[in-house]
């Protein structure tokens, strides 16, 4: 699970299940968006689930490739939904 800045999709909290399954520590995601890390093998995934989230609309069970820091690719379930920590929208999203 991550949670991150909507206006610039950086990353502002993550779960340790997150860390390990993408082999990176806390303090290399916190600040970066997973598209200067590159998580998203493939770009347009990337955009795809963003602009739902623009519009209001959750992501579910969207099969994407994600790359781990390794380099090496591994497919999961990418989910997320909007939401709001006082009155500052975010979004929360997780892989399965």
């Amino acid at each position: 699970m991550a949670i991150s800045g909507f206006e610039k999709g950086e990353f502002m909290d993550v779960n340790k299940t997150f860390l390990e399954t993408l082999g990176y520590s806390y303090n290399e995601i916190i600040g970066k968006t997973s598209g200067q890390l590159g998580i998203f093998a493939d770009f347009d995934d990337r955009t795809f689930a963003l602009e739902r989230l623009k519009e209001n609309f959750s992501v579910r069970e969207l099969e994407v490739q994600v790359r781990k820091k390794s380099g090496q690719l591994i497919v999961g379930l990418f989910s997320a939904d909007s939401i709001f920590i006082g009155e500052k929208k975010m979004f929360i999203n997780g892989y399965d």
